[in-house]
């Protein structure tokens, strides 16, 4: 049987939700409408089922929507209804074809529920690709006196068939407001707002079923003046839809006595801070377990990609470099021409040579002949020369921990190590100056262990002078686990402890960043709550005293992320500040939405905003890079392996 005919229009820039409510507007909920696709990446042939989704809004007795899509990328579809179950057969919807219903405004006869009458009604535009529907309850008054309220749910389904690849077809569907025009009085308009919209029916349902002798019946709404207010005014009203005289339709909430609820939320393109997905390869161009990197190799501000071919495979240890022409990557545009990497060397990327482009450093591999050694290959500004210099004896230790920061403020950054455990030296401090072409080997060091084998190690500026100093964490199962220490740069190396914070103030587990959240220069401590504690997902800020940490200057005071829930900090609205991103965890309602809390000067607004849908794979390769140059971070993502994408990069460009 074919969902056709008797349809009711959405005209987005007017979506009408008619409430119970009487005369109130109520603030503990935020009534809103949004889309919600089935998947995030289409390819041609697929198709997505698109939810249109309600929330919030009690009594919701019905609704009116116009959906613009791209018509060239996307073909919209409904499912044969077969005594209400889809077979999976899909049909074109034509210009009054209404959508698959969703799981409210479903009490009639025909369900064997309450009959509130749901009429719907479908005026599409297919050929501009506009999708305009909507569905109300005649029966409002019933339906108020029931005792039944809906208030959020699924409120129709459509199914959209992917035409052709693109860099994302979904990012062209979004509600908008109408714009077609007429001049004069229009048939079907009974509230005198020059035009014909869901509140006109509204307006017939109040006095619906009336007749000439009843003390109810309104003579100007009966439009055939057949003594009766009935279906036929509905279909009248229907054959009008989306006409409308010398204005347009705004976005509106209404309750049953057509009083505008004031307060709600439009989820749509528009609203992003992400354009998902604003540019992707079309094809696989990285391994699945290759790895990967974005520095500026070119040196024009902008972060390329840098590949090593992956173990196993023909170009394994190869290293590519794809550069950023300020809306893709050109892969690939320089290649190494064999293999220049062991399998499991340790690779970092640095300005050795201060020109201000980044070089290739590397560790020589355990087990190999040249285990240990330091190599640098120096960036010409489309690749790198290997190898430009190295260490020519092993100076640093398998497991051992290595990192690379300014010590002694020449601009240039030195090799800081700490003797691994199981060693002679385990816990030294070890510092290897910068000489502009590699490092000297070692031109300072702790001279006794300084730090415990577990303790976790970050190097931050605290005092404001410009040079990295060390922080530590006191590791777990020590009398000192959980105390946060400082120990200032001193130009050569670091003097231990110089602060401390006198007691245990981070649970072993809990997840730590630096980052600057006040704006005063100096990288301030952030902690989440550790899993299976009260504060589990609770988020805390420590400011930079210039010496230290106060714990705790702010906190949320509430759980606001999931134990395993992967966080991000970027700057996303270009205010200079670091703004806290996360995805919604795994196994979670919210998987793979993407968050956004904007940071406040003290810590963090929970959420300022959202997807409300799934964007990102629960094991999905994530970066955030400034792809386009505007100062704000993009994000970055590999098709994940075992899928139709698998080794595609994307790009959605931040929008804020």
């Amino acid at each position: 049987m074919k969902l056709k005919r008797l349809s009711v229009v959405l005209i987005i820039g007017s979506l009408i939700f008619c409430s119970i409510f009487t005369n109130k507007v109520y603030a503990a909920i935020n009534p809103s409408i949004s889309m919600e696709h089935s998947t995030i990446c289409p390819i041609a042939g697929q198709y997505i089922q698109t939810k249109i989704k309600v929330k919030d809004i009690y009594g919701f007795a019905g609704y009116q929507v116009r959906i613009k899509y791209d018509k060239t990328l996307l073909e919209p579809y409904v499912q044969y209804n077969d005594s209400a179950i889809y077979t999976g057969n899909y049909e074109p919807m034509d210009n009054y074809t209404k959508p698959n219903p969703g799981d409210i405004l479903l009490h009639s006869r025909e369900c064997k529920k309450s009959d509130f009458i749901p009429v719907s009604i479908a005026k599409n535009d297919i050929s501009n690709g506009i999708l305009n529907f909507g569905r109300y309850y005649i029966k409002a008054s019933a339906y108020k006196s029931s005792g039944i309220s809906e208030s959020t749910g699924t409120i129709a389904v459509i199914y959209f068939k992917v035409l052709k690849n693109s860099v994302n077809p979904l990012t062209s569907i979004s509600f908008e407001n109408s714009s077609t025009t007429t001049t004069g009085p229009i048939t079907g308009d009974l509230n005198g707002d020059n035009a014909v919209n869901m509140t006109d029916v509204v307006e017939v349902s109040k006095y619906f079923n009336t007749l000439n002798t009843d003390p109810n019946y309104k003579k100007e709404y009966d439009i055939n003046l057949d003594n009766a207010i009935n279906m036929i005014e509905i279909m009248i009203i229907a054959s009008k839809f989306n006409t409308i005289s010398n204005s347009i339709n705004g976005t509106c909430l209404y309750n049953w006595d057509a009083l505008q609820v004031k307060e709600y939320s439009v989820y749509q393109k528009e609203n992003q801070a992400y354009d998902f997905w604003t540019w992707n390869t079309g094809n696989k161009v990285l391994a699945d377990k290759g790895r990967h990197w974005f520095e500026d190799v070119d040196g024009d501000g902008r972060k390329d990609l840098i590949g090593i071919g992956a173990s196993g495979t023909v170009d394994a240890g190869w290293v590519y470099v794809a550069l950023n022409n300020g809306t893709e990557f050109n892969f690939w545009s320089w290649n190494s021409g064999g293999q220049v990497i062991s399998d499991n060397s340790h690779i970092w990327h640095e300005d050795v040579d201060g020109d201000g482009r980044k070089d290739l450093i590397g560790q020589g591999a355990a087990g190999t002949p040249t285990a240990g050694w330091v190599y640098v290959a120096h960036n010409n500004k489309t690749g790198f020369d290997f190898w430009s210099w190295n260490s020519g004896v092993r100076v640093l230790g398998d497991q051992g921990r290595h990192w690379f920061e300014d010590v002694d403020g020449d601009g240039r950054k030195d090799l800081i190590g700490i003797g691994a455990p199981g060693t002679v030296d385990a816990g030294w401090v070890y510092v290897g100056h910068n000489n502009g072409t590699g490092f000297d080997f070692w031109t300072w060091n702790s001279g006794r262990q300084v730090i415990s084998d577990n303790s976790p190690i970050w190097f931050e500026d605290v005092d404001g002078d410009g040079k990295k100093d060390l922080i530590g964490q006191g590791a777990a199962g020590t009398p000192t686990a959980g105390w946060v220490y400082v120990a200032l740069n001193n130009g050569t190396g670091f003097d231990f402890w110089t602060w401390n914070s006198g007691g245990q103030v981070i649970s072993d587990n809990s997840p730590i960043w630096f980052e600057d959240v006040d704006g005063d220069g100096k990288k301030d401590l952030i902690g989440q709550g550790a899993a299976g504690t009260p504060t589990a997902g609770w988020v805390y800020v420590a400011l930079n005293n210039g010496t230290g940490f106060n714990f705790w200057s702010w906190n949320t005071g509430r759980l606001v992320i999931a134990d395993n829930s992967p966080i991000w900090f970027e700057d996303v609205n270009g205010d200079g500040r670091k703004d806290l991103i996360g995805q919604g965890a795994s196994g979670n309602s919210d998987a793979g939405w993407l968050y956004v809390a904007l940071n406040n000067g003290k810590g963090f607004d929970f959420w300022t905003w959202h997807t409300r849908q799934r964007v990102m794979a629960d094991n999905g390769k994530y970066w955030f890079e400034d792809v386009n140059g505007d100062g704000r971070k993009d994000l970055i993502r590999q098709g994940e392996p075992g899928t139709a994408y698998a080794g595609w990069v994307y790009v959605a460009n931040c929008s804020w």
